[in-house]
């Protein structure tokens, strides 16, 4: 503070007198107030001027926005002190709200002042976001002095933003940040984000590829996983999945191609390879094989008997109860099966025999 002299009258007021652009530090004035003082800053062209150019008039009821570490001259004293609001909270886009700045341009950003640990609101975030706005959030502790300071960009999305959260200047750099669009990339696991069900997501740009490493790799471990991508930027930023390209990956994928580590492959390319199963090859899978379910119909095989020799074979076909044909399978007997038999059968016993000799012969 540049003080030419300090007068002390009856009434225990002050009197500062400072030269032109003299300032008076904030911690001071705000000593006087605090201590019930009454005082007069007059500032003054030069030392030798008589009349003053500027007074401003302090009392314990005087309002003005100062900071510690600063300084202020008359006239700024006069204009209120500091320009800066700062808020406890912000709750929405607002010029009102912002000290300067419109948002257009990183250089013309909305500039918001938040008190010591001041919060903003997720969906202001989310609006900057869609309305592609430039905004910088500054924190000031309880002396004035800047504390902390994040530098918005609509171009960055949150993966792990709440709209209804309240958040501190310094969460910011803690939130996980989506990538760009041209960014996007399936190279390893990590490139994916976990939902609450242990699935992997994946994003990729229009025509992205899938590294063959990363495949293998969710093939066999057993880790579910889905790749989507987008058909434009547009519906990256607008998180539009409906024209998607998608892919989904469990332990039980297969596909026609061996697909090798250092090779990348496209969603398209991907599902043309997908090995389908068989639908003319039976399959108990999810079934219980003893327990055919109501709405399978019984099967017995019906045999052509006929004697055999060694090394041929006949047909035995399996036929519905209703005696419609649906399969069949050939059978070949081994030598040691076509073994005669000594015992004294008749021909019509055969098929109740407990030979199993015999049985093999006249099957």
């Amino acid at each position: 503070m540049l003080v030419v002299k300090q007068i002390k009258l009856e009434d225990d007021s002050l009197i500062f007198t400072l030269t032109k652009n003299g300032t008076i530090s904030g911690a001071f004035v705000k000593k006087l107030i605090s201590e019930g003082k009454y005082a007069e800053f007059r500032s003054y062209k030069s030392e030798e001027s008589k009349n003053p150019i500027a007074t401003f008039e302090l009392s314990p009821d005087t309002k003005v926005n100062v900071y510690d570490n600063d300084n202020y001259t008359v006239n700024k004293l006069n204009e209120g002190g500091d320009s800066r609001t700062l808020h406890n909270s912000i709750e929405s886009v607002s010029e009102r709200d912002s000290s300067s700045g419109d948002g257009s341009s990183a250089g013309n950003a909305y500039i918001y002042y938040l008190n010591v640990n001041g919060r903003v609101k997720g969906s202001v975030i989310k609006s900057l976001h869609d309305s592609k706005k430039y905004a910088t959030f500054i924190e000031f502790d309880e002396n004035g002095k800047e504390k902390n300071r994040y530098e918005y960009n609509p171009d960055r999305v949150f993966t792990d933003l709440e709209e209804d959260g309240l958040y501190k200047v310094s969460d910011f750099d803690n939130l996980t940040i989506r990538p760009a669009y041209k960014d996007l990339k399936a190279d390893k696991l990590e490139d994916g984000q976990k939902d609450s069900s242990g699935k992997y997501i994946f994003y990729l740009q229009k025509g992205g590829k899938i590294s063959g490493s990363l495949l293998n790799e969710l093939i066999k471990k057993g880790i579910h996983a889905e790749f989507i991508e987008y058909a434009s930027e547009k519906d990256y930023d607008n998180e539009n999945i409906e024209n998607a390209n998608t892919l989904e990956i469990t332990s039980s994928s297969k596909f026609t191609v061996e697909l090798a580590d250092g090779t990348g492959y496209t969603i398209s390319y991907l599902k043309s390879k997908v090995k389908k199963d068989d639908p003319s090859k039976p399959t108990t899978e999810g079934k219980n094989p003893t327990k055919p379910s109501t709405t399978e119909k019984a099967i017995k095989f019906k045999q052509n008997r006929k004697r055999v020799t060694a090394g041929n074979g006949c047909l035995l076909t399996v036929v519905t109860e209703d005696g419609k044909s649906i399969d069949q399978s050939k059978v070949t007997w081994k030598l040691s099966d076509n073994i005669s038999c000594k015992r004294n059968f008749k021909r019509a016993d055969f098929k109740n025999t407990d030979c199993k000799r015999c049985r093999y012969w006249w099957w």
